[in-house]
């Protein structure tokens, strides 16, 4: 049966308007600046008068198990079971920061960095035992319209002091170095104690992380380098001294987590 050419032009118009609302979906777009106060979930707290804190920085490739693709958020969260305070990346929404918050018993927050296919695809979370006093969600800067990579900002009220955690994702191509000084200089503004926890894209000879390595004021750790794992991810902190730290690796990630034990020196 041969079609009309009214259902031609009828046809064409949908297909042509498919293609659009997929061009649209497809695109990766930037996330506007957010901010609030409490996190959530539930935070138990840590005892008073302790003066450790455990943190891991963890880019967990949304779970996908590199062996088969599969996602298993059962081998992230046995990398976070010490962590206290947790900085992820490459979060796959907030239903996987949700799901790890609740896995682990402690209070959550989703960052988005990135909307794609009309909702919040991509981003940093914070996982944590100390009750949160404000966020802000923000993105890092940026020369070419590609994914956009943000930075998570979260103050605690522990030991009697603010604590500012900084959580990001550098990206790894034309805008990392425009980035990485974004961020040197943020973290510089940023009052001790704090924290930040970050898959940097970058490793010790890059001259940012150089000069933290070099500042005797700051404690700065990718963890015990093995064999061929990238020494990108890294902990930054001042106002700490470094007790320990280590790398989990369970095969849910193309990166290690990263954790270590900061005692307060304030």
């Amino acid at each position: 049966m041969r079609l009309k050419t009214g259902h031609l032009v009828l046809f064409f118009l949908a297909a042509l308007g498919a293609g659009v609302l997929v061009l649209d979906g497809s695109q990766r777009r930037a996330v506007p600046p957010s901010s609030g106060s409490a996190l959530l979930g539930e935070a138990d707290g840590l005892p008073a008068g302790d003066r450790e804190l455990e943190v891991v920085q963890f880019n967990i490739d949304r779970g996908q198990a590199v062996a088969d693709g599969e996602t298993d958020l059962a081998l992230i969260a046995a990398c976070l079971e010490r962590a206290e305070l947790a900085g992820l990346n490459e979060v796959g929404g907030a239903e996987q920061a949700r799901t790890l918050g609740q896995d682990l018993k402690q209070a959550w927050l989703f960052g988005p960095s990135e909307l794609r296919w009309w909702s919040e695809s991509f981003g940093n979370a914070v996982l944590s035992d100390l009750p949160a006093s404000s966020w802000r969600n923000e993105p890092l800067p940026r020369e070419r319209p590609r994914a956009g990579r943000g930075l998570l900002t979260v103050t605690f009220d522990w030991q009697g002091v603010t604590l500012t955690l900084l959580v990001t994702h550098i990206e790894n191509g034309h805008d990392r170095d425009l980035q990485l000084a974004f961020l040197a200089e943020r973290f510089a503004a940023t009052a001790a104690p704090k924290i930040l926890l970050g898959d940097l894209n970058a490793g010790a000879a890059h001259p940012v992380v150089a000069a933290w390595l070099a500042d005797p004021e700051l404690v700065a750790t990718t963890g015990p380098l093995e064999g061929t794992a990238p020494d990108i991810d890294w902990i930054v902190a001042e106002g700490f001294a470094l007790k320990e730290h280590w790398r989990c690796n369970r095969g849910a990630s193309d990166h290690p987590a990263v954790g270590a034990r900061l005692e307060a020196r304030f």
